[in-house]
């Protein structure tokens, strides 16, 4: 999209220049790493020993209270939130301390990544321009939906009012989980809950649709 040419990638400094905004690590900040380098053969890495690919499309909202955000939830990490500037840049904003394939195993002493695919499948939904009224959904798979069928994990997270880490840093607060619930479904991976006329539509493996409505 950024019409590369071959000779380009002899010079990624030039490559860069194509695009509206420098690169950025999306769904992931690997410790030590520049995400425009000079020498792109850098970015040829496992980090954490894991991959951290984005199979799940984004979700951009103009919010009436932050402007316009975009949200994404990558493969071994967590949902993100980001500000989108009117010049293509993003900034980071806010993350989960939820993971999506939390329960894969890890292997650091080998040269295959491990972990677990494809990440949050998310959706967005809020009451027109009310302020603080969006809400991610999100679906996540406990261990690795890309070998068998897994558990999943719905969450919804408040889309603007965030919390605080102790770091300092920001955090998508959940306001419901069905963990805490115990509900029980099939990871339904690439298929994402859907809300519609005040219900959360959620897809799964087990051969149903779950609805969810208010109590």
């Amino acid at each position: 999209m950024g019409k590369t040419a071959a000779a380009d990638l002899a010079d990624p400094a030039r490559n860069y220049q194509k695009l509206k905004a420098p690169p950025i690590f999306f769904t992931y900040f690997p410790p030590g790493l520049d995400p425009a380098p000079q020498d792109i053969t850098a970015l040829n890495v496992w980090w954490g020993n894991q991959t951290h690919h984005l199979h799940g499309s984004s979700v951009f909202w103009d919010s009436p209270d932050l402007g316009p955000l975009v949200y994404c939830w990558g493969e071994n990490g967590n949902l993100r939130a980001w500000s989108l500037q009117q010049d293509g840049h993003l900034t980071y904003q806010a993350c989960s301390a939820e993971w999506a394939s939390a329960n894969a195993p890890d292997d650091p002493g080998s040269n295959t990544p491990k972990g677990g695919m494809p990440g949050g499948m998310i959706s967005l939904s809020a009451d027109g321009t009310t302020p603080h009224s969006g809400v991610v959904w999100a679906l996540i798979p406990y261990a690795d939906a890309n070998v068998a069928p897994v558990n999943g994990r719905l969450l919804a997270y408040d889309a603007t009012n965030f919390g605080t880490f102790g770091d300092g840093s920001k955090q998508l607060q959940v306001l419901w989980d069905s963990q805490d619930w115990n509900i029980q479904f099939l990871f339904n991976k690439f298929n994402r809950p859907v809300v519609f006329n005040g219900k959360l539509i959620v897809p799964t493996y087990d051969d149903r649709v779950d609805v969810y409505g208010l109590a």
